[in-house]
């Protein structure tokens, strides 16, 4: 070795000398309590070799923390272009192991706080060449990099169910902060596809709903909203239990596709203006596996999580304006004002943060909307409302509804709102762009002009009224679970389901019916399930002489300016 690469190599030994005895010494002491004595002491050389190299010790800790960050950005060149979103977790253990495997110099670096001026460099760092864009907007560094690790792990298999389960009953029990919230909801939201919806021009619309029973608003609510000029691309799920999905009521026109390509879904918005399909299983992958967790950990009903796993499938469907409705009752997951209230408060505050128009409202679900429970039954009554001619409380709600996601949309103010939605049903343009929809997507819609066209059930059985009275109670939980019975709907997601089946509904909660007189006529395709439902329906029917007083359709609106109740 020449002259010179014989003083490279001792420069180079002696300052990992002192690199190794400033690591020593600061496992003993903070930095401004080490001498230079003590550290050439420690490391064998002389001051005078010190001073040459450096002006003092903050010198070489700068010179330390450089060559560390360097490492850093090295070990990433190797593990970025490997990663993808399934192994993220995976690239970060990797990086993590490299920061074990040297604990005395961690332990120098990072000392007693996690907000030093360099560790907070080494959290930048992380984030903008590892995480990139699968890292949630927002939120503290900690906060993204737990939820991130624990989400995506847990998708990818790194992260144990046994572990996802003592995070998700740590939230259940201690909740989330707002902050807390949006961060996972976007973590959730960037686990799967996240849809670009820019090729579609103009404002697109949403609207979510908490689920009840004989909710079919959007067959309704969709077409109003795109016949005033807003787009619809919207992805909708299944029925499981008692409340019904809007894709089963969508497949019970015959022929009707649900899921389409990206290229086709986007070319019938842009070309009609409104598209309903099924949702895709890589939008919010985290979702669906956690909230089958969340099932049997017996975590469902959290807040936070809740608003986390609707908003995460909201954000990652890509539209502008989201209009949450919340249903409150009986046949509804929120059962109380309160609560109801504050999950719609939580919603709208993700949505809001996340640069989406975003308002909820209150609605009642103490009685199904309309008369009919069942999918091709409902859809025909949901045909009815858009033709002028539906039951009064559906058509009430769903104009409500239709009003706030034109607000949204920038179409104006509420009475303007109101006014366009009630005029696409008077003309009858709602309507066709409700057919122009199903035809684009192969159904047959001489059923949603004529609804005797549909399918029948075999047999039907009357309900009657074993006395005078009121209605004072009819748990619409246990209609649900009737219509369910009967084939209407699914236990399991396996489960088949009858579309003629279901219930048509002559009396509801306030009404006066006489002994004998039919409640609801049941149908299905099998009489040997009469008796079950009958049953389970009788189970929650209360008839008593005094009136009850009944709830409004709407209790409240939420937006990011509060709460206007009704």
């Amino acid at each position: 070795m020449n002259a010179k690469g014989d003083a490279n190599r001792s420069v180079r030994m002696t300052k990992q000398r002192l690199y190794q005895a400033l690591i020593t010494l600061l496992q003993q002491k903070s930095l401004r309590e080490i001498t230079v004595r003590e550290l050439t002491e420690l490391a064998g050389i002389s001051r005078g070799t010190f001073y040459f190299h450096y002006t003092d010790i903050y010198a070489l800790m700068d010179q330390m923390e450089a060559a560390q960050l360097k490492r850093l950005n090295e070990l990433m060149d190797t593990l970025i272009p490997s990663i993808s979103q399934e192994d993220v977790p995976t690239a970060l253990v990797a990086l993590f192991t490299y920061l074990t495997e040297n604990p005395d110099l961690c332990a120098a670096l990072y000392g007693k706080s996690w907000e030093s001026e360099f560790t907070s460099s080494v959290k930048r760092l992380i984030a903008e060449r590892c995480w990139g864009n699968f890292a949630p907007t927002g939120g503290t560094e900690d906060q993204k990099y737990m939820l991130s690790f624990a989400v995506n792990g847990y998708v990818a298999g790194d992260v144990p169910d046994y572990q996802m389960s003592a995070l998700l009953m740590a939230i259940y029990l201690r909740g989330m902060t707002d902050e807390e919230t949006a961060v996972l909801t976007d973590v959730m939201a960037r686990s799967g596809d996240m849809v670009d919806l820019s090729a579609i021009a103009g404002i697109k619309a949403d609207k979510h709903s908490t689920g009840g029973v004989g909710d079919k608003t959007t067959l309704v609510i969709a077409p109003i909203v795109a016949a005033c000029g807003v787009k619809i691309a919207k992805m909708s799920g299944r029925g499981l239990g008692h409340t019904g999905g809007t894709i089963d009521k969508m497949e019970a026109v015959p022929g009707t596709r649900t899921s389409l390509t990206q290229e086709e879904f986007f070319k019938q918005v842009n070309e009609i203006g409104i598209s309903v399909i099924g949702q895709s299983g890589k939008i919010a992958a985290a979702d669906k596996k956690i909230y089958a967790l969340r099932d049997v950990t017996a975590t469902v009903g959290c807040i936070p999580l809740i608003a986390s796993s609707i908003m995460s499938k909201k954000l990652a469907a890509g539209s502008d304006a989201i209009l949450l409705d919340v249903t409150m009752g009986d046949g509804a997951f929120m059962k109380d004002l309160d609560s109801a209230l504050e999950l719609a408060r939580q919603m709208v505050a993700i949505g809001t943060a996340h640069g989406r128009k975003v308002a909820a409202l209150i609605t009642d679900m103490d009685k199904p909307l309309g008369k009919n429970i069942g999918n091709s039954m409902e859809v025909a009554e949901s045909m009815a409302v858009l033709q002028g001619r539906g039951p009064a409380d559906l058509t009430e709600v769903c104009l409500q509804l239709a009003s706030n996601m034109l607000v949204l949309a920038g179409k104006g103010d509420m009475p303007t709102c109101r006014r366009l939605a009630e005029s696409v049903i008077a003309d009858g343009s709602a309507f066709e762009k409700c057919c122009r929809m199903f035809a684009a997507q192969g159904g047959d819609i001489s059923v949603l002009r004529d609804a005797d066209k549909f399918r029948k059930a075999k047999f039907s059985y009357e309900l009657t009224a074993p006395a005078d009275g009121y209605i004072y109670k009819n748990d619409v939980e246990k209609i649900g679970n009737a219509s369910v019975l009967l084939g209407a709907g699914r236990i399991k997601k396996e489960d088949s389901i009858d579309f003629a089946a279901g219930i048509t509904m002559h009396k509801k909660l306030g009404d006066h019916v006489s002994a004998g007189e039919s409640i609801c006529t049941l149908y299905a395709d099998d009489e040997a399930l009469f008796a079950p439902a009958e049953e389970m329906y009788r189970g929650g029917l209360v008839i008593r002489d005094e009136k009850p007083v009944l709830p409004p359709l709407i209790y409240a609106r939420v937006t990011s300016d509060g709460v206007e109740k009704f």
